[in-house]
């Protein structure tokens, strides 16, 4: 009985892996960190808005009672 015996045992695909693996990973971390700070960002300047609306509304019509 003969064993054949292996000796090439290459790292390349377990290297292959984790390279794939950390970068996979540092794409989700990026793209989730930008969606939430645009998020925070939209919902910011969307209620600046709406209090900017609000106070052009009630001069509006506080100069419409002034004039009649």
């Amino acid at each position: 009985m003969i064993r054949k015996i292996s000796t090439k045992h290459s790292i390349g695909r377990y290297v292959r892996y984790i390279l794939i693996f950390t970068t996979l990973m540092a794409l989700i971390v990026v793209l989730t960190g930008s969606y939430f700070t645009s998020r925070k960002l939209l919902t910011n300047r969307n209620l600046l808005s709406q209090q900017g609306a609000a106070v052009n509304l009630m001069a509006e019509e506080k100069n419409s009672y002034i004039n009649y």
